[in-house]
């Protein structure tokens, strides 16, 4: 598998922030646990109820892994960071016709936690249907067969995910900003709410590259 947000290019934010200076970012630089905002906007302010930004790949891919952390607290006294509260992906092989994919999950890592990042992520290679599956799997092992075996494994194989695209969205839904007396966040509650971006990583393989792979359109 190849890291594909390397040369990934941000094209358009759903709050309009420019994106020209970040034609040629390396997204992936601070997946080494640096505290660093890559990105920042303030479009997630009171009245908006989401925000996205939406990425092309620069060619088809088939995705295996998907990351992206926030930054979930700045010592700065002008501006108030916050993580979303969840992170949805969207694909497609054209801007116009991504589809949703998945929620991403909070992953806990205290390396990540120690620069104030949240890591949200996925592994697209999970099975479907695996509890569903394995229980007729396991209904039917007192006349197991060979036939029986190759059928389940060709099945349990056939369930992963082919997420294949070019183009991806992001969109985090804004969290609700609260905190203790005491907190140092409660002197900036009253000013804007602030998304900043720590990294981007997105793993899998370029299709073009790999000739037992085809393109096909998401289901």
């Amino acid at each position: 598998m190849v890291e594909m947000a390397k040369k990934m290019v941000l094209l358009s934010t759903s709050s309009g922030d420019s994106v020209n200076a970040y034609s040629t970012l390396d997204w992936t630089q601070n997946k080494r646990i640096y505290k660093h905002k890559q990105f920042a906007s303030n479009g997630v302010a009171d009245r908006y109820i989401e925000f996205s930004m939406t990425f092309n790949i620069g060619y088809v891919a088939l995705i295996r892994e998907i990351q992206i952390a926030w930054i979930n607290y700045w010592a700065s006294e002008s501006e108030c960071v916050v993580e979303p509260h969840s992170v949805t992906l969207s694909a497609g092989l054209t801007e116009s016709t991504m589809k949703h994919i998945c929620t991403l999950d909070v992953v806990k890592d205290p390396a990540y936690a120690s620069v104030q990042a949240t890591v949200y992520g996925k592994n697209l290679m999970e099975f479907a249907n695996y509890d569903e599956d394995n229980k007729h799997f396991m209904t039917s092992a007192k006349s197991l067969t060979q036939e029986v075996l190759d059928e389940f494994i060709s099945k349990r194989l056939s369930s992963i995910p082919k997420v294949q695209a070019q183009y991806l969205k992001f969109t985090m839904r804004r969290n609700t900003v609260s905190c203790l007396e005491g907190s140092v966040l409660s002197t900036r509650l009253h000013v804007g709410k602030t998304f900043a971006l720590n990294y981007i990583s997105v793993t899998g393989y370029e299709i073009s590259k790999n000739k037992h792979l085809q393109v096909v359109d998401i289901i």
